[in-house]
């Protein structure tokens, strides 16, 4: 890959730490799935994350992810301890349960419904 006209300085950790993996991977002469294989690294995530390096290169502009994605409150269900318990439906099928005292999960709420509208 061919140097960023970016500075590194505008990366975050994880970023920094994917360019890092890269250039380990183009000095050590391995191929890419040799290299993510070694390093115990996820093969489709390494490719992946390749794109992305290119595309960031290519433009100046790391790609990036929305800040916010849509969530689905499932349930909403008060327990004896006075906690509330709040389970999500979250993209790529997962499922998130969320126990927290009744002020908070209120506030969770809040600002939930502040960011869908």
């Amino acid at each position: 890959m061919t140097e960023s006209p970016l500075s590194e300085a505008t990366l975050t950790i994880a970023q920094r730490r994917w360019l890092e993996h890269f250039k380990q991977q183009q000095h050590s002469g391995l191929s890419m799935a040799a290299y993510a294989r070694q390093q115990g690294l996820a093969i489709s995530t390494f490719y992946a994350m390749s794109q992305r390096l290119s595309a960031w290169a290519a433009s100046g502009a790391w790609p990036q992810r929305p800040l916010f994605q849509a969530v689905a409150l499932v349930e909403a269900k008060p327990l004896a301890s006075g906690l509330l318990t709040l389970t999500f439906d979250l993209p790529g099928d997962l499922r998130c349960q969320v126990s927290a005292d009744v002020a908070t999960g209120a506030a969770l709420l809040q600002a939930l419904a502040r960011q869908a509208s």
